[in-house]
């Protein structure tokens, strides 16, 4: 028996002949770890890229986020003075403070390691706020590989778009704005905050346009009645009833055309009476309010119901309450608006002369083409002579003594005593367009919220009388037409006050009036309760209907109930404002405007 040649002998001579390379070639074992050791720096560059990109990912998208945040905010407060001429973003304006703020709030310095953020923001032609944001997050394994850090950017657009703006300021002009208010006064303030507001709406106006949509304003001056009256006239002359108009007399006053006036000694009238008033209103209406015995357009509120008071139901405003109800005359047998008129009821005597009536003696100066205010002399004292004509149509009638003369001073004691000055109705109007309108406002008379609110609802709702489409674009744009948002900014300094003797309720003193305008025929705390329920049922009204409604409380003295009605009537809690300083209004004016219209992210 052989053996064979691979005997361990002969396996060991084959080793010994070897080479010590040779061996190591032919010997594979522990080649893996000699792999891993070569392969480790690109595998842990590999893996870190992994990592360190997951980690710039989010940082990125949270980044993104905060200049969203950002830019919204800062689009919002933004005005058309806060940009230079080339569209730079001041860095000193409210809106580049604004900016900053949610961006330190939404991505605080340092978070994710990051260095400092550089920041710039742009307004284009069209109004839209564009924001850059760019920083470095360092890396963590990457830089294994000499990759140090990795750059992170942000890009972000914000604007006003998407619908069609209309909104109506109802603003208390009452007596009390006139209350000093350090180097100004309430209503000095209003008129700034007003026209601050208009310009934050001029530049939504700007954008807008853009898109072919559009922004209009209102404007309802209010205290105890509105003047509105030739507004309704010039939109249907059937809404103002100028024949078998009833109203409360107390002495004085004028019921036949051929005569100019009546005697109060032999046939003095006392309770109501149905007056011809188409001379008085004609007149006011042809010419405007050039003479204060013309009609300068006030109006008296419609029949109501006495039925309402601080318990009744908000769900619905009652079927024969057209103090309050929104509809045209004619519509579910809605009657007219009347013209206010106060009628004269007393003499007025001085040591030597009578004047009919309480208007008080006139100016002095010559008789003017119309005569219609009559001085008696001190020597007939027969008090046979009424201070106005109210139905004679002619444009001249010589008295038979004494003087006239012309008078238009606002609160002129005669028949549109404590007549607001007039509406205006929602129009494209730009802040230039209303300054001189605003910086003309006048304060008179005592505070009825729930006339204000009346009229506003009636300027800006879709209904007649003054009807206002749902959807719009402009000429030359196309597509389909843009709804349309609408807005109330409802603004007062102080409680409900019904307690005048003539208002847009007549003469609520004697409810025994057959016009039934008045809404109790009870105390004066009643009177108030009613009012105040008629202002919260045209709140809620309003709010029925998708108008948003902001209050401002112009006071701190204003009272717990009239303040609960006043943040009761805002559509939320954010909706409701309270200031006593001029610092303070225009803060909340601002508010308001900046949030009208809504913002998107549009990029």
């Amino acid at each position: 028996m052989t053996l064979g040649s691979n005997t361990p002998g002969n396996r060991m001579k084959d080793m010994q002949s070897s080479t010590f390379l040779s061996r190591l070639r032919r010997d594979q074992k522990g080649n893996a770890l000699a792999i891993v050791a070569a392969s480790i720096i690109p595998l842990v560059g590999a893996i870190g890229g992994g990592v360190d990109l997951t980690r710039a990912y989010m940082a990125e998208a949270r980044l993104a986020q905060a200049c969203d945040a950002a830019a919204l905010a800062g689009r919002k407060l933004l005005t058309n003075k806060d940009a230079d001429d080339d569209g730079n973003i001041k860095s000193s304006s409210v809106a580049a403070q604004e900016i900053q703020k949610f961006l330190n709030y939404n991505f605080p310095s340092g978070k994710f390691g990051t260095g400092t953020i550089t920041r710039t923001a742009t307004i284009n032609d069209e109004g839209e706020l564009n924001i850059t944001l760019a920083t470095t997050m360092p890396t963590q394994l990457l830089r294994i590989v000499g990759i140090q850090s990795l750059g992170l950017n942000a890009d972000c657009s914000a604007r006003r778009s998407g619908v069609n703006v209309d909104v109506v300021l109802v603003l208390d002009v009452t007596g009390s704005m006139s209350t000093s208010l350090g180097s100004t006064t309430r209503i000095g303030a209003l008129k700034s905050a007003t026209l601050s507001f208009l310009d934050t709406l001029d530049d939504l106006r700007t954008q807008l346009a853009s898109s072919g949509m559009r922004v209009r304003v209102g404007i309802v001056p209010y205290s105890q009645t509105v003047n509105v009256g030739l507004d309704l006239y010039a939109e249907d002359a059937s809404y103002i009833k100028t024949t078998g108009a009833n109203y409360y007399s107390n002495q004085y006053l004028v019921t036949k055309p051929s005569t100019n006036w009546r005697q109060r000694s032999s046939d003095g009238i006392t309770g109501n009476v149905s007056l011809d008033l188409s001379g008085f209103v004609s007149r006011g209406h042809s010419s405007g309010f050039v003479n204060a015995y013309n009609w300068k357009g006030c109006v008296e509120m419609r029949e109501t119901v006495r039925t309402i008071n601080s318990t009744t139901s908000l769900d619905s405003i009652p079927s024969g309450a057209w103090d309050i109800r929104d509809v045209a005359p004619g519509v579910d047998g809605a009657p007219a608006w009347q013209p206010y008129i106060l009628l004269p009821d007393e003499d007025y005597q001085t040591s030597s002369s009578v004047y009919a009536g309480r208007y008080g003696p006139p100016t002095s100066g010559s008789a003017t083409s119309d005569n219609t205010f009559k001085k008696l002399d001190a020597v007939s004292q027969n008090k046979t002579r009424v201070p106005y004509r109210i139905t004679d149509n002619s444009s001249s009638v010589s008295p038979t003594r004494g003087q006239a003369t012309n008078i238009t001073s606002i609160d002129t004691i005669g028949p549109n005593h404590r007549c607001t000055d007039r509406v205006k109705l929602l129009a494209e109007a730009t802040k230039d367009d209303l300054k001189a309108y605003v910086n003309g406002l006048n304060v008179v008379g005592n505070t009825y919220h729930d006339v204000g609110m009346y009229w506003g609802l009636a300027l800006i709702s879709p209904q007649a009388p003054f009807e206002n489409p749902n959807t719009y674009l402009a000429s030359g744009f196309s597509g389909e037409e843009r709804g349309v948002n609408r807005y109330i900014v409802f603004m007062t300094d102080g409680k409900m006050e019904p307690n005048a003797s003539y208002s847009a309720w007549g003469q609520e003193g004697n409810p025994s009036s057959a016009n039934n305008h008045t809404v109790t025929s009870n105390t004066e705390t009643n009177r108030v309760n009613a009012h105040r329920r008629r202002f919260r049922m045209l709140c809620e009204e309003a709010k029925r209907t998708g108008i948003e409604v902001s209050t401002v409380a112009f006071s701190n003295s204003v009272g717990s109930t009239d303040e609960d009605a006043l943040k009761l009537c805002a559509t939320s809690e954010d909706h409701y404002y309270k200031t006593e300083t001029a610092s303070g209004l225009e803060e909340a004016f601002q508010k308001i405007a900046q949030n009208i219209g809504y913002l998107r992210v549009s990029k």
